[in-house]
């Protein structure tokens, strides 16, 4: 996805999880997390084009490196977490499921990542398009709106819930316009009596709802 949306989920899934004990700092730390597995394409500007495709979404986009992030980063933040009552388990889901949130919505778009690195199979669904304002902005809405409330406040919960519920409804639907369209070519394919050995169905730009 893009680099917006990466931020603005590492954001929600931060405040989802350690929000009510850090405030707007779980929301600033899961931004940054978010977005650091995208800074592979730092390195590759300085590769041809062929060796910098195959290396974006690679390792910085794996179940490996979603490992060794959340050991490293659990480490790195133990002692400003611990001003804050947060334990070392808290610590390890907050940035575990930041990295899995990061590479996971890369796998829905075209392109996939190597989700199983060192193996260069990538994984790719393909349900949705890398820039979708309707699966962004909820997040991005609930999430600037409850920076400005108290991190005790009850209102924090539900905005975050509501924004990171309407956003996976959303790609849930993705998933759904997906199967249907892909039913529909292969069924009227066959109707036609034409043969083919691969089909492959894909997100255009603001076509969702089309």
């Amino acid at each position: 996805m893009d680099s917006l949306t990466q931020l603005v989920t590492g954001a929600a899934v931060g405040e989802a999880i350690l929000g009510k004990k850090t405030g707007n700092k779980a929301i600033y730390i899961g931004a940054a997390a978010g977005t650091l597995s995208d800074l592979d394409v730092i390195p590759g500007m300085f590769m041809e084009t062929p060796d910098r495709l195959l290396f974006h979404r690679g390792f910085s986009h794996s179940v490996v490196f979603v490992i060794l992030a959340t050991v490293f980063f659990t480490w790195v933040f133990s002692a400003y977490f611990k001003k804050f009552n947060v334990s070392k388990r808290e610590s390890l889901w907050y940035f575990g499921l930041i990295f899995i949130s990061a590479i996971m919505i890369d796998v829905f778009t075209t392109y996939g990542t190597q989700l199983f690195w060192p193996l260069k199979y990538r994984i790719e669904l393909s349900n949705i398009f890398v820039v979708d304002p309707l699966f962004t902005l909820p997040m991005l809405i609930t999430v600037g709106w409850l920076m400005f409330r108290a991190k005790k406040s009850p209102i924090r919960k539900r905005l975050s819930s509501a924004g990171l519920i309407l956003s996976g409804l959303y790609l849930v639907f993705t998933l759904g316009n997906k199967a249907i369209i892909t039913h529909t070519f292969s069924a009227a394919l066959e109707k036609q009596k034409i043969k083919y050995e691969r089909m492959i169905t894909g997100s255009a730009p603001f076509n969702q709802l089309l």
